[in-house]
């Protein structure tokens, strides 16, 4: 089971659309006007973020539960390359999730090597540098037992992207959803890996 990231706030919630995409189950993100905090599917397929997390169970039913850490819960958002992109494209979805992972102290990681494909203007890409320099965000570097353990990823999926791989070390470790623009990509590298596509 894969609880799918809390995310609320005042005015406006956030709907989840479970979509296939490249052969990956992912979930998309969507603006919408609130009317109370929804936790199971409607009947059109689509879901909120609640106040807990949804949990998908192998049959594909969701239910709620109060799931921590160390049972798989969220601990924050991670970024690949897509996810910055669409952040310093001013993405008002990324924006949103931004701010209330911020209100609830979650913390931010950011790989280098995605880092390394979306920044090119530090000094004209004013949102994607300030988050690299809030507290809360961590930017992992390419160390040698990650490099080591990207090598290993890549060579047992067969696949040759370092970057994407280097997201799923990073997210994996962390117990982090990843926020892309392509789950096609890292579905190929881990299909059990948690993101929301933008």
């Amino acid at each position: 089971m894969h609880p799918v990231f809390p995310l609320s706030f005042s005015t406006r919630f956030m709907w989840l659309s479970s979509t296939q995409r490249d052969g990956a189950r992912c979930w998309t993100t969507r603006l919408a006007k609130p009317e109370g905090l929804c936790h199971l599917m409607s009947a059109n397929g689509r879901m909120r973020f609640s106040a807990h997390p949804i949990n998908r169970s192998k049959n594909g039913r969701v239910r709620v539960g109060k799931t921590g850490p160390k049972q798989g819960g969220m601990s924050g958002v991670a970024f690949d390359a897509g996810g910055l992109i669409a952040l310093d494209r001013s993405d008002r979805r990324v924006i949103a999730l931004l701010a209330r992972a911020t209100q609830l102290r979650m913390r931010i990681t950011i790989p280098a090597t995605a880092l390394a494909q979306a920044i090119r203007n530090p000094a004209g890409q004013a949102r994607l540098s300030r988050l690299i320099r809030q507290s809360s965000t961590d930017v992992v570097p390419l160390s040698a037992p990650d490099a080591t353990a990207v090598g290993l990823l890549l060579a047992r999926t067969k696949t040759s992207d370092i970057a994407d791989a280097h997201v799923v070390i990073c997210a994996r470790r962390s117990g982090q959803v990843v926020v892309t623009s392509d789950p096609g990509d890292l579905n190929r590298i881990d299909p059990d890996l948690r993101m929301l596509t933008v």
